[in-house]
């Protein structure tokens, strides 16, 4: 069952990674950030079962989901709904930035180096380069 403290959990893996990737001292400017940071989201959204969505809707989404965790976090009531829509789209994004950085880490160093001054900066590099990368080591 999807539960608040499942979804902080969630989220503090996902803060984890955008903290390894973003160098500002805000959450407000982080999440600024990452809405600006479209590449995955492109990929994402083109992929089924994922309903295709405005260019707005995933940087709404960015900001739904620290939303709700400040809510959760200080103690304020959220919609079990609104709990389970969280859970779930943040999962989805998850589990693509783990797929991501477990085939970028089977590439080259120097490959690595090519595309991404961060390794762990895998939502800024395309599904397609990143294929292209893997195949071409």
């Amino acid at each position: 069952m999807i539960t608040a403290e499942r979804y902080i959990g969630l989220y503090i893996r996902y803060a984890q990674w955008y903290n390894s990737v973003l160098h500002c001292s805000t959450e407000k400017q982080k999440i600024h950030l990452l809405q600006q940071r479209y590449i995955i989201w492109e990929d994402l959204l083109q992929e089924a079962p994922h309903p295709k969505q405005s260019t707005t809707s995933w940087q709404e989404l960015i900001a739904r989901w620290y939303e709700i965790r400040c809510r959760v976090v200080h103690g304020e009531p959220v919609p079990h709904s609104q709990i389970i829509i969280c859970y779930d789209s943040l999962t989805i994004f998850m589990n693509e930035i783990n797929r991501r950085e477990a085939l970028f880490s089977t590439c080259s160093e120097q490959a690595r180096e090519i595309y991404l001054e961060n390794p762990r900066a895998v939502d800024m590099i395309s599904a397609k380069s990143l294929e292209k990368l893997f195949t071409n080591p």
